[in-house]
């Protein structure tokens, strides 16, 4: 009867690495017998969770309720109703459900033995089912409650920044900026777990960087080619993979990097290309551009602003 306890504990680690904000991000991080035993380390937590709450609901709150006598609102004549109790003890009506199945009712030998084990562990059964079910909702609150509590962390950061700004400034918040803030928390705080993911792998990082603040970079592919831009588009992660598949770029300039000196030899102004996807399996290496980086050109003139990032469509590489 033990034994059913691993399908609660199973699903609701998989709810848990699915649905919650920062583990379904990291998910992709985990293949084969790690990624059991991390959903199975969330499920247990839920499951004991679930447990400890149905253990409190039967301790606090009575089995039934007594509900005395009223006159009904649906007829003239108010012919009164009860006194009654409402049982709201889910266990012992699933307990009675079970008993309910007489083995006499079984039409052969093996149906027999299962309902005669059904009516002596029906109570561990019900109760088994009870917690189960209390666990599922553990494991939907915890992810909305993470969610919910970034988002609000968050919120209180941005509007004492703001209000921050606005004291320096010599005015005052509007109820629009706050309104607007609040709009935004939830986006600010899915780039910030973003920005966590990819702290710890430095090209991401650089990547993510262009694309949140507009930086200009240096792309090198494993072709020598070498592309200078921002970047507007980073892939999603997902259950199988991270942010780690394709980036796009809006290009200003494309180059060679020599082979033996590794400088770059620029060759193309791409300023009237919309944009360029790379695949990042690709990439050699990326880095923050620097005017006359590239010696065998000497261009210093300035980039584009971050403005023109918004160029549309463009082709792959």
């Amino acid at each position: 009867m033990i034994a059913l306890l691993l399908v609660p504990i199973l699903v609701c680690g998989y709810i848990v690495a699915t649905k919650h904000p920062w583990h379904s991000l990291i998910l992709h991080r985990f293949e084969g017998q790690l990624l059991y035993l991390h959903c199975a380390r969330h499920g247990i937590l839920c499951v004991a969770a679930g447990f400890a709450i149905l253990v409190l609901w039967q301790t606090i709150v009575p089995s039934q309720i007594s509900i005395p006598t009223f006159s009904n609102p649906f007829t003239s004549s108010g012919e009164p109703i009860g006194p009654f109790d409402v049982s709201i003890d889910l266990g012992r009506y699933l307990a009675e459900q079970f008993s309910a199945w007489a083995p006499e009712n079984a039409n052969n030998k093996a149906q027999e033995n299962i309902l005669y084990a059904l009516e002596k562990d029906t109570a561990k059964l019900a109760w088994i089912i009870e917690g189960s079910i209390n666990s599922l909702i553990a494991a939907y609150v915890w992810c909305a409650f993470s969610r919910k509590r970034g988002t609000m962390k968050t919120f209180a950061i941005g509007l004492k920044v703001a209000r921050d700004k606005a004291s320096k400034d010599g005015v005052k918040l509007s109820e629009s900026d706050i309104k607007k803030i609040r709009n935004s928390a939830s986006r600010e705080y899915t780039i910030y777990l973003y920005g966590e993911l990819v702290r710890d792998e430095p090209m991401l990082e650089c990547l993510f960087e262009s694309f949140l603040k507009g930086v200009v970079i240096v792309l090198c592919m494993d072709s020598r080619k070498v592309f200078v831009g921002r970047v507007v588009f980073m892939g999603e992660p997902n259950e199988s993979s991270g942010m780690d598949k394709e980036v796009t770029i809006v290009p200003f300039y494309s180059g060679v990097e020599e082979q033996v000196s590794l400088q770059v030899d620029i060759k193309s102004d791409l300023s009237k290309v919309e944009t360029v996807t790379l695949k990042q399996e690709k990439l050699v290496y990326a880095h923050y551009y620097k005017p006359g980086f590239q010696n065998n050109t000497g261009i210093h003139e300035d980039l584009p602003n971050a403005s023109e990032a918004t160029r549309g469509r463009g082709k792959s590489v």
